[in-house]
């Protein structure tokens, strides 16, 4: 009953005030995104961790989520779906973001 209160709490917060930044979870990029979008598109490993960090996000349909971080002269987006995969070597399980497609678009003045 607890648990389910504070999860309650916590949907409520973030409804009202915004998801807090930064965002929490294991990042993990498809064979896709690292072997044709990043390197197609020039983006970095780390630059899709702070654009899953301290991006704006949007929901869109089917539990796949939209985020993008805008710069001075660019933005990066990317779209990942929530999973939940099995710890190895325990009974735990934890949320994994797998990133299934990225991308970098310049920013219009």
């Amino acid at each position: 009953m607890k648990k389910l209160l504070q999860g309650f709490i916590k949907t409520t917060k973030e409804q009202l005030f915004g998801q807090e930044l930064p965002r929490q979870g294991k990042l993990v990029l498809s064979q896709k995104v690292m072997l044709v979008k990043m390197p197609e598109w020039g983006i970095s490993k780390e630059t899709l961790e702070l654009t899953f960090e301290y991006g704006t996000q949007t929901h869109m349909k089917n539990d796949i989520y939209q985020v993008v971080r805008k710069y001075k002269y660019y933005s990066v987006g990317l779209w990942y779906v929530e999973e939940y995969r099995p710890v190895k070597h325990s009974r735990n399980v934890e949320k994994v973001c797998v990133v299934i497609t990225c991308w970098k678009s310049g920013v219009r003045a």
